[in-house]
């Protein structure tokens, strides 16, 4: 029974290390996450994405970004938060937002092959993650963004302002969309 309870209390206190290190690299890394941005903005130039303004957090366990800018062929998004949630992450063997959060911004959408895409932008093949469930599991996403609709020969441009949120399992989501008005 001793030595149980010995292996406990050292296994608790690995994890506890463990927890301690990642905090501290982590914290280092993201205070200096900025430094890293002009070597970010070259690994996404192949598909003409750029960042400005990259900014790195950490509140409680989780690591944050914020960007000023993100400039795609199909637009710009403006004021950009994103903040992992750890444990859920773990726990659900996926990536989990505490919370998402665009402030403004303008995308164009485009019809192409009987789907809709991002204007201009390169095939991106599969994601390395699965966006559905990262939209589903997430506690707080907020956006508004201009979306410009492009098929054949008909634009049209909509505001839409996205607000979802997911606690204790429950989720909601409040879409407001206006327009269209011919751009």
């Amino acid at each position: 029974m001793q030595q149980l309870l010995r292996a406990c209390l050292f296994f608790a206190t690995f994890l506890m290390v463990v927890m301690a290190i990642v905090q501290v690299s982590g914290r280092v890394a993201f205070a200096f996450l900025d430094r890293a941005e002009p070597r970010i903005n070259s690994l996404l130039a192949g598909r003409s994405i750029t960042l400005d303004g990259l900014q790195g957090t950490w509140r409680y366990l989780n690591p944050g970004v914020y960007i000023d800018a993100v400039r795609l062929p199909a637009g710009e998004l403006r004021g950009v938060t994103l903040e992992l949630d750890v444990l859920e992450s773990l726990r659900r063997s996926q990536l989990v937002l505490t919370r998402g959060y665009v402030a403004e911004g303008e995308v164009a959408l485009e019809w192409v092959d009987g789907r809709w895409q991002l204007r201009d932008m390169p095939p991106a093949g599969p994601l390395p993650f699965d966006l559905a469930a990262l939209l589903w599991q997430s506690d707080a996403l907020v956006a508004d963004v201009q979306v410009t609709l492009m098929r054949a020969d008909d634009t049209a441009a909509y505001v839409a302002s996205v607000r979802a949120t997911n606690r204790g399992g429950g989720h909601g989501a409040q879409v407001t969309i206006a327009g269209p008005s011919t751009a």
